[in-house]
């Protein structure tokens, strides 16, 4: 099994277990987009939970850290298709319909091959996408600056954490998709979630 089919697999493990902890009961008009029509427009899910009304949400987990809770979250702004193809990540990607992500930090029993019941909790944030965009060009972020910043990254081919601080780039060349991320540390995301919650 190749490490993307096990993040696929452990995706939907996740998704089982939101759904019966806690869509089925804190959230209204409930839908689960399932086709891969949705799924490739970045909309996992769409609810009403207050005063939020029918929001379209991508739910994003770190997969690859079960049980590290991490200070930090990676959001993708470039990756190479197995053609090598260069393709814009799902951060700045106009082609994705939803407006917020749930970002998700789990904890299970085991790391692997997981299932729903080996969950033990997820921590989760309830950010607008807008907001974090935001957020990153009050930190001197602007889509036109990191863009540069990631050209250059994939022309000199500098691998590891570039920048540091709050927010910083990280290349990771050893996967066969090389992603190119931000990294924001979770303390900030905090201040901009619409909703802070565990499920358990």
């Amino acid at each position: 099994m190749t490490h993307r089919q096990r993040d696929s697999n452990v995706e939907k493990e996740i998704a089982k277990f939101m759904d019966e902890k806690f869509y089925a009961s804190e959230v209204q008009d409930f839908v689960r987009f399932e086709d891969r029509e949705n799924q490739l427009k970045g909309k996992d899910v769409s609810f009403t939970l207050n005063e939020l009304k029918n929001i379209i949400v991508d739910e994003k987990a770190q997969t690859h850290y079960i049980n590290r809770n991490l200070p930090t979250f990676a959001f993708e702004i470039s990756f190479l298709r197995t053609s090598g193809d260069w393709t814009l990540g799902w951060l700045f990607d106009d082609t994705k319909e939803n407006d917020y992500f749930i970002l998700i930090w789990p904890f299970a029993s085991k790391e692997w091959n997981l299932v729903k019941e080996d969950i033990t909790k997820l921590d989760c944030l309830l950010v607008n996408k807008q907001k974090i965009i935001d957020l990153l060009e009050k930190e001197g972020f602007s889509k036109d600056k990191i863009m540069i910043e990631e050209e250059r990254i994939r022309r000199e081919n500098t691998p590891g954490k570039i920048g540091s601080g709050n927010i910083y780039f990280y290349y990771t060349d050893r996967l066969a998709e090389k992603p190119i991320n931000m990294v924001i540390r979770k303390e900030k995301l905090i201040e901009i979630a619409d909703k802070i919650f565990s499920i358990q």
